[in-house]
């Protein structure tokens, strides 16, 4: 009855049947409380039970023979009598019983019942003898027997995997007895138990889950933690895999709870467990060694044992900072990567901070791979802690110049992509790092650059309603970046890249308005606004293209589109691709594509263009898939989306109105209207109204004036509607227009503004005001205060057409040569007196259009140092009458091409002295100037160019050798276009007779050593490095060098044309230079053969000698070693720059016979020309929507009006590369062949070559077969007064003064009369 009680109790109870219970400490249902082993006895069955135990039990009923239900039965009944035993039971009530459970049968019978209710046996054995004090015997000695009744424990405790099984609560309570006596001690005492410790740890992290409570959690830690009290523990790697592979994948997310164990167990016994983990860690890290498992996760281990207890890595991490100094790249690669998602925590970024800062010096890693990888932690560490930015800051912003471009694009795109979420992880200064990469060498960077800072500008400013200050101060200047750095791109794709930048990253069509904009217009910079005009120029130019195209084929579906095709490809890049796209889709009959095409236009709403870009592309993909992605570029270029005719209407309004934008708005709206009016005139149609009212308004009726002035297209209605001149909106215009170009009060480029849109507004009409604003202004002239303005304005009045009497042109020619005034106020009105009545005369002379126009003034003003009264001008006033006198000059020969006969060889060596006037204000205004005009000049001033190349300022000097380059690829691109053959008329064409022009102005030029061939080599320093500037960019081919020094040789055969002897002398000496140095340059090359063709030189500067003479070799000693013809190093004559001066004494070289033969110097690379200035030099002389409206203003200012420019132009200009031509320079040089062609080239004959004894020269006549004879010089039909050379005496200014007021006098009646007709 008790036996069958006792097992009712146990069986049947409530409480201890499987999941019928939660536990406190878990919401599970399926979780239940931990059973108590005598929980529902009652008091009176365990007294009976505790009584039997005393008694012990008969080993005999435990005999093998019974079947196993039999012997289920009995051992239920030996653990109910164990389990009621107490410590103080006998040791020989159970001693007979423990040593038959302990045999092997029984530990290793068949029937899984028996085999747990033996392990629990034995585990109550071992609680009720277990040692109590040192003296006590263990009821088990031997070790072998120890280890089967350990491994039975070990073996079922496995049942703890199922909660649900029938058995789980026995296994439940073994687990239980173990822990509550630390019986896994015994195991510890025992040798060579790595396999038992391995199994227990493999058997708790395999049953424990989700669904135990978190009593057996803490049960199997407390079993666990027996291992770190026997005397000397011992952890094996596989044990160490066994107990570190919960911590990563994939048993970290199979098993939860066993990672959880583990972490435990790690946390608690860290201590013990870092003399194991370290070593079996370094092993695998730093060695390479280690058979564990866990090799290839030891990144993911590292992270998660710092996650746990970052104590136990303390000797383990500095061996990472050894890992990262590692010669292998994978090695480091995976410290890297390691130790990125270590410094994630921020606790580790206090703890290992040495570690760490090793970590950021793998930024200045030698494999670019390394650094690209760094640069990518860098970022995911600023961006899980911003903390840690500042170490970064500074090897990032060296990363951003690296010489590699992989890691120049990773800082763009790091930097960006931080800044974007982060803002305040970036530093000012490393975001000025990544902008400074719009401007880098390889375009890859450049576009990553621009459209990464675009997006970031889109993020956290254009996309946001009201962005912070804090933003605004920080990325509020990456659009005047951008468009600063578009001056410098020289890719078309670029430029189309931040023409979509302006659309979908600036001024979004969601946050768009008229305050967004202004607000936007006013944060750029003046480059920015400068470089914004250029863009839309160049937009301007594919809208014509493009409407040319739509126009072609709409008037004929059939017509031939080839020359249109080709036009539009060569504004963008890759024109060969361009043309068949272009082609394709100018074959297309879809009337839908044509449709949205003629969409794109300036008068469309942004909406609509919109809507066409969205279904032209949709047509495209269904009809036309292979051109579909170029036009994706294309289109955002064609679309006129931020700024149309609607916007220009809605931001005069706001202007003109009481909308309460900001004046700054109201300002930054109207200068840039002003700048694009004449780029897209037909933008400001509908806004005419606008602007006139915008005249009455004294803040911004210069900026209305000077829009319509640009935009002169705009007054096209008011002009073929008569009758609405007379509204009182168009009388009111009248005279607010009449008071602007007669007050004086303001600026004269708004007088000038004024009179054009007067003539344009009365064009036609017989009460035009432009005679009295004439007479208003010739009465002004003899005002001090209000002569510069006055002669301003008059001279755009002459243009006009409007008559200039003789008394104004001798009274502005009395203000030049008027002595100097008093006072400082006095003189700086005196300065700008005369500059303005310097540019008068040239548009007076212009407007004249004379067949030979008189320049003599101009050229004396130079020639004299701009003092023509001789008083002594200040130095400013010189230089800035100089300067203004040369573009004149300039200009004038480039609109005029009958005045090319008026610049005599000695007038040419007057403008010679202007590149090298001691001002470099003037220097460099005259080399821009000759610059833009190039294209529209003689070949002769190309010469020009190569006074610069010993210029003190090595800007300019780079400057001037960039533009030449560009010139002269110009000129061979007209000759390959026209095929030319070498002949006298197309030899103005060929820039290598360029050469005798060279050689004349240094013969007579300042450079020339006064001591002649004896000169020492600093003398002749000037003179070499022109002609080698030249020489090295006309010889690229052995045709050029056969050519260059047969016309050398034919030169020495002639006389200077002054017959003086001395300057032949020094012609020959030059030509003699230029042999040596193309012989030097053409090293390896035979130059033996003759040059097949004739040689043309100009007949005003060579003439054939009055007898024969010997042809001497006249080259100077400082060309020469020993007689022979290897050239030493020259030193400059000019003190050398702070960098040469620091760089030392040049090294000796010895001589020696490989050194004796000429030796071709090195190349220096030429920095290619912008094809932005390229293209918008030509397109100025192809198209007038292109010209600026104030063009006629360049040369109004004095030697330094021009210096902003000129910076701007070498700096975008200095990082350009050499590459390919740009079809800048192939349209330019279209206009160039136009130009040279109309122009009449000066009569030659041809010159024989050097086999012939005598040669003979060209005369006077042309030869027959130039169809437009050149008219003869100036000075052949009456010798105007040309300037004396300095040895000379002064002419006096007087008789200049009376020889252009003649001139003036004897032009007033064919302009009289050509005024007559054209009324």
């Amino acid at each position: 009855f008790f036996f069958v009680f006792v097992f009712v109790v146990l069986r049947g109870y409530p409480a201890l049947q499987p999941n019928t219970h939660r536990s406190k400490h878990s919401n599970n249902p399926t979780q239940h409380t931990t059973p108590t082993p005598m929980q529902g006895m009652k008091r009176g069955a365990s007294k009976a039970a505790a009584k039997k135990a005393a008694a012990g039990y008969d080993p005999a009923l435990l005999d093998l023979s019974l079947s196993p239900t039999q012997l289920v039965a009995r051992l239920k009944e030996l653990a109910g009598t164990l389990r009621a035993a107490s410590q103080d039971t006998p040791r020989t009530a159970f001693e007979d019983v423990a040593a038959q459970l302990a045999t092997r049968p029984f530990l290793r019978h068949k029937d899984k019942d028996v085999r747990l209710l033996v392990a629990s046996c034995l585990a109550d054995l071992i609680r009720i003898y277990a040692p109590t004090s040192d003296d006590d015997e263990p009821l088990f000695t031997e070790d072998a027997q120890l280890r089967d009744i350990f491994a039975l424990f070990i073996a079922q405790l496995g049942g703890l995997e199922n909660p649900a099984s029938g058995a789980y609560t026995r296994c439940f309570e073994l687990l239980e007895r173990l822990a509550a006596v630390e019986a896994f001690n015994l195991m510890m005492d025992l040798r060579d138990v790595d396999d038992l410790v391995t199994a227990l740890f493999r058997t708790f992290f395999a049953a424990i889950s989700e669904e135990h409570s978190a009593k057996v959690s803490s049960l199997m830690l407390a079993s666990l933690n027996c291992f770190f009290q026997g005397e000397q523990p011992h952890m094996s790697v596989e044990l160490l895999d066994v107990l570190l592979g919960q911590l990563v994948a994939p048993q970290k997310t199979a098993s939860p709870a066993a990672c959880r164990l583990a972490s435990r167990f790690i946390e608690t016994n860290t201590q013990h467990l870092r003399s194991f983990v370290t070593p079996f860690l370094t092993d695998m890290i730093v060695a390479g060694k280690g058979t564990s498992e866990l090799r290839e996760q030891v990144n993911e281990l590292l992270l998660a044992l710092h996650a746990v207890s970052p104590s136990l890595l303390i000797y383990v991490l500095p061996h990472l900072g050894d890992e990262l100094k590692q010669e292998d790249y994978e090695a480091r690669r995976r410290t890297i990567e390691l130790l990125t998602a270590l410094f994630r925590q921020p606790a580790a970024l206090k703890e290992q901070r040495e570690l760490f800062l090793q970590l950021v010096g793998r930024l200045n890693d030698k494999d670019v791979r390394i650094r690209v990888t760094m640069i990518e932690s860098a970022a995911a560490l600023m961006l899980a802690s911003p903390e840690c930015s500042a170490d970064f800051t500074s090897a990032l912003a060296e990363r951003a110049s690296d010489v590699e471009e992989r890691v120049r694009a990773a800082v763009v795109v790091c930097v960006c992509d931080v800044a974007a979420r982060q803002p305040a992880a970036i530093a000012p200064e490393l975001l000025a790092a990544v902008c400074g990469r719009l401007r880098d060498r390889k375009p890859a960077v450049r576009r990553a650059a621009l459209a990464r800072l675009a997006g970031l500008y889109q993020v956290r400013i254009a996309a946001v309603e009201a962005p912070s200050p804090t933003d605004e101060q920080k990325f509020g200047s990456i659009p005047s970046q951008i468009l600063e750095a578009s001056l410098s791109l020289t890719e078309a794709d670029e430029k189309c890249m931040v023409l979509a930048a302006l659309d979908t990253s600036f001024l979004l069509a969601k946050t768009a308005s008229i305050e967004r904009l202004g607000a936007f217009l006013h944060s750029l910079s003046q480059r920015a606004v400068r470089a914004l005009e250029r863009l839309m120029r160049y937009k301007a130019l594919v809208h014509q293209a493009l409407a040319a195209f739509v126009a072609a084929h709409a008037r004929d579906k059939a017509a031939d589109l080839s020359a249109h095709t080709q036009a539009l490809a060569g504004l963008f890049s890759d024109p060969e691709r361009g043309r068949e796209m272009w082609k394709q889709l100018g074959e297309s009959v879809d009337g839908k594509i044509w449709t949205f095409l003629a969409s794109f236009r300036p008068t469309n709403a942004a909406d609509a263009q919109r809507k066409a870009q969205a279904e032209l592309l949709k047509a495209l993909g269904a009809r036309h898939a292979t051109i579909q992605p170029y036009f994706e570029r294309v289109c955002d270029t064609l679309a006129w989306l931020w700024l149309n005719d609607g916007v220009v209407v809605q931001a005069l309004e706001a202007v003109s109105g009481d909308s309460g934008l900001a004046s700054s708005s109201c300002e930054a709206i109207v200068s840039l209207l002003a700048e694009l009016a004449p780029v897209v005139p037909e933008m400001f149609v509908a806004a005419t109204n606008n602007l006139l009212e915008l005249l009455g308004e004294p803040r911004h009726a210069s900026g209305a004036v000077r829009i319509l002035s640009g935009a002169r297209a705009c007054l096209v209605p008011l002009v073929a509607a008569g009758k609405t001149r007379e509204t009182a909106m168009a009388r009111r215009a009248k005279e607010q227009l009449v008071e602007m170009a007669t007050s004086g009060a303001g600026h004269a480029k708004s007088g000038k503004y004024a009179v054009r849109v007067l003539a344009s507004l009365y064009a036609g009409s017989s009460e035009s005001p432009l005679e009295s604003v004439r007479e208003a202004l010739e009465a002004a002239v003899v005002l001090p205060n209000q002569t510069a303005y006055a002669l301003r304005v008059l001279g755009e009045v002459a243009l006009l057409g409007e008559e200039i009497s003789a008394d104004l042109v001798r009274q502005a020619t009395r203000v030049i040569a008027a002595p100097l005034a008093g006072d400082r106020r006095a003189a700086s009105l005196d300065c700008e007196a005369r500059e303005a009545a310097v540019v008068f005369l040239s548009k007076h002379i212009r407007a004249l259009e004379s067949a030979a126009p008189d320049l003599s003034l101009f050229f004396r003003i130079i020639d004299e140092q701009g003092d023509v009264s001789g008083g002594g001008l200040p130095e400013s006033t010189r230089a800035a009458l100089c300067s203004v006198s040369a573009g004149c000059i300039l200009k004038m020969l480039a609109l005029m091409p009958a005045a090319h006969g008026a610049v005599t060889p000695l007038f040419f060596q007057v403008l010679a002295k202007v590149p090298l006037d001691p001002e470099v204000g003037v220097r460099s205004a005259f080399l821009e100037r000759l610059a833009k005009r190039m294209a529209q000049l003689p070949l002769r001033f190309m010469a020009l160019f190569a006074l610069y190349a010993s210029d003190d300022d090595r800007m300019l000097r780079e400057r001037s050798k960039m533009l030449l380059q560009h010139a002269i690829r110009a000129r061979r691109d007209v000759v390959a276009q026209r095929g030319l053959m070498m002949n006298a008329e197309s030899a103005p064409l060929h820039p290598e007779y360029v050469m005798p022009d060279l050689i004349y102005v240094l013969a007579h030029s300042s450079v020339y050593p006064e001591g002649g061939a004896g000169s020492d080599a600093g003398e002749w320093e000037s003179v070499r490095r022109a002609l080698q500037v030249m020489l090295e960019l006309l010889l690229h081919q052995i045709e050029n060098y056969t050519l260059l020094v047969t016309m050398f040789e034919t030169m020495k055969q002639t006389e200077d044309a002054s017959r003086e002897q001395s300057r032949t002398l020094q012609l020959h000496t030059l030509c003699d230079i230029s042999i040596h140095i193309t012989r030097q340059l053409s090293a390896g090359h035979q130059l033996n053969l003759a040059y097949p063709g004739q040689i043309f030189l100009p007949p005003t500067m060579y003439a054939r000698p009055e007898r024969p003479r010997a042809v001497q070799t006249l080259l100077p000693a400082a060309f020469r070693v020993g007689g022979g013809e290897a050239v030493r190093p020259l030193k400059r004559a000019a003190p050398a720059s702070p960098e040469k001066r620091s760089a030392g004494p040049a090294k000796k070289v010895p001589r020696t016979e490989a050194a004796a033969r000429p030796r071709s110097p090195p190349r220096e690379r030429l920095p290619r020309m912008s094809k932005e200035s390229a293209e918008m030099s030509i397109r100025r002389s192809l198209n007038p929507v292109v010209e600026r409206g104030d063009d006629d203003d360049d040369d109004d200012a004095g030697a330094t009006s021009e210096s902003e420019e000129q910076e701007e132009s070498s700096s975008e200009d200095q990082n350009q590369r050499s590459g390919a031509r740009s079809q800048g320079a192939k349209r330019k040089a279209e206009v160039l062949e136009s130009r040279v062609s109309a122009a009449p080239a000066p009569a030659s004959r041809p010159a024989p070559t050097p086999k012939a004894t005598a040669p003979a020269h060209a005369s006077t006549k042309a030869p027959a077969s130039t169809k437009a004879p050149a008219p003869a010089p100036a000075s052949a039909k009456a010798p105007a007064p040309a300037p004396a050379p300095a040895t000379t005496t002064r002419v006096s200014a007087t008789a200049v003064l009376m020889d252009a007021a003649r001139s003036a006098a004897r032009a007033a009646p064919e302009r009289a009369a050509k005024r007559t007709r054209k009324q």
